[in-house]
């Protein structure tokens, strides 16, 4: 019997052995036969196929590698990953299939659960060179499902850029202005870009797509974005606003006064050229505000002796260039138009600053005076009146023509008749203030002249001219005088010592020397 017990131990270890081998030799078995399919589709997706008829047989817990795979050129992308399962004759629960690749990993649970179900694994898987799927075994010890696995990545956007660009405002045959623009897609296809009238994005004008295009729009201000196409990723710019210049408008408003000649009285009009036609609209009107001619293209008409105004209004897509209103007057034939002159009178000072000082108590300061005619016609009874500072002496005033006159300050000048580009000089001497007696360190002279002839330009009637008075001032003593209160009389060693300063300080034009002793008390 012992004999028997200890043959039937060592056929039972057999037996175990036998098992596990027989295990050993199927889980092989598999990993030889297994067909397992890597196939890349659209989309960048991974399929993994497990045939149905697979069996393996394992303790549970235990681990089997299945199959594993090269990336290719899907590596460093991320990927979900799921399982279809084919329908099964029985169920093996909590047999796990574990996928991993480069540094992820991710389990899709129970997939003999049941069949004909597909199941998603949490998480993200990113590729690495490699993927292998690995069966981690359940409670039945047992795996029979077939599996597809999938791996669904996500592909790198393909890069597309777009451009566009504003043309500037033309005018066509039919006198309309028009801008447009250009837009540009690359590569093709890998955008849409739109065109809308409001920064709201609501009323779209013009819409792109394929490589791009142009379209006409009227002037004004846009707003545009594009939207990548799928599997493209924008780049650069993506929205933005453009705007379209309105075109350019030329206007010129020209008038006659009536005239009478040879053919007799002609009456005064006024001529309006608009280029290009159509782009503005004038209207002349009297001096009540009524209109009485209206233009949008050339054209002239006449008009009543009077007074006149204009005004133009640009058309939709122009803008004019120059002034958009004007007036004008239409002379009678039996008034001739008024003549006028133009004087103008400039003062300059020979010398600035002038110096005064205990060698020249008082300095003379000369002034010259021109008076021109700048025309068209001769300027009668011409008068220049130089307002003189009220802390000078006058001295004298000398014209080339005409005389000069000097009352309570004023300096008058009656230079006659100035024919037209004629000019007379004038020249004004003054005295200053004496040296540490002057008040108003800046002399301020003003000269006006006149006419009786008619004058349009007044600005340049009157001129005036600063000129600085410097003046020196010295402090003196008397080293040989001890009355002199600025002297201190000294003695030798036992009275101190003696400091002597000097300085020259110039502020504003003012010169002025110090020199101080003093002594030490003993």
């Amino acid at each position: 019997m012992e004999g028997m017990g200890k043959q039937m131990t060592t056929n039972r270890g057999l037996t175990g052995l036998h098992q596990r081998l027989l295990a050993i030799a199927a889980a092989l078995a598999l990993i030889a036969s297994l067909m397992v399919v890597f196939v890349p589709v659209a989309g960048a997706s991974i399929d993994l196929s497990i045939p149905l008829d697979t069996i393996i047989s394992a303790p549970s817990g235990s681990e089997t590698l299945l199959t594993t795979v090269d990336s290719g050129d899907l590596e460093g992308l991320e990927c979900t990953v799921s399982a279809d399962t084919a329908n099964q004759d029985s169920v093996h629960p909590e047999n796990d299939l574990v996928v991993s690749s480069g540094n992820t990993s991710v389990v899709l649970e129970d997939v003999e659960s049941q069949g004909g179900i597909t199941i998603e694994a949490d998480g993200v898987l990113v590729l690495g060179p490699t993927v292998s799927i690995t069966l981690v075994m359940g409670l039945h010890n047992r795996f029979s499902a077939g599996v597809t696995v999938h791996l669904d990545c996500d592909t790198a956007p393909e890069e597309v850029t777009v451009s566009v660009t504003a043309n500037a405002c033309v005018v066509d045959e039919q006198g309309v202005p028009s801008g447009s623009v250009d837009v540009s897609i690359s590569p093709d296809s890998g955008a849409t870009v739109s065109v809308y009238s409001d920064a709201g994005l609501q009323n779209e004008v013009a819409s792109f797509s394929g490589s791009g295009g142009s379209a006409s729009l009227s002037p004004g201000t846009y707003f545009w974005q594009a939207v990548a196409a799928d599997g493209f990723e924008l780049t650069g710019q993506g929205s933005g606003q453009f705007t379209i210049a309105e075109c350019e408008a030329n206007m010129i408003v020209t008038n006659g006064d009536c005239t009478d000649g040879e053919d007799g009285e002609q009456p005064g009009f006024v001529s309006v050229q608009i280029d290009p036609d159509g782009a503005a609209t004038v209207v002349v009107l009297d001096s009540g505000d009524n209109v009485v001619a209206s233009f949008n293209s050339d054209g002239s008409s006449n008009l009543e002796p009077g007074e006149y105004t204009w005004e133009a209004t640009a058309e939709g897509g122009f803008a004019l260039t120059g002034p958009t209103t004007g007036s004008f007057t239409v002379d009678d034939c039996d008034e001739p138009p008024t003549e006028v002159a133009d004087i103008a009178v400039s003062k300059i000072d020979l010398v600035d600053p002038v110096v005064v000082d205990s060698d020249n108590p008082t300095a003379q300061v000369t002034y010259e005076i021109t008076v021109t005619n700048n025309g068209p016609v001769t300027a009668e009874s011409v008068v220049a009146e130089d307002t003189l500072p009220s802390t000078v002496t006058f001295v004298s005033a000398t014209p080339d023509v005409g005389t000069c006159a000097h009352a309570a300050g004023v300096v008058t000048c009656d230079l006659g008749d100035l024919a037209s580009g004629d000019s007379v000089t004038i020249t004004v001497v003054v005295e200053t203030e004496a040296v540490g007696e002057v008040t108003d360190p800046t002399l301020l002279n003003v000269v006006v002249v006149s006419t009786t002839t008619d004058e349009e330009n007044l600005s340049n009637n009157t001129d005036d001219e600063e000129t600085s008075i410097v003046e020196v001032l010295a402090d003196t003593v008397d080293p040989e005088d001890p009355q002199d209160p600025e002297v201190l009389p000294f003695t030798g060693d036992e009275t101190g010592f003696l400091l002597a300063a000097s300085a020259v300080l110039m502020t504003g034009g003012y010169a002025t020397l110090l020199v101080a002793r003093r002594r030490e008390d003993g």
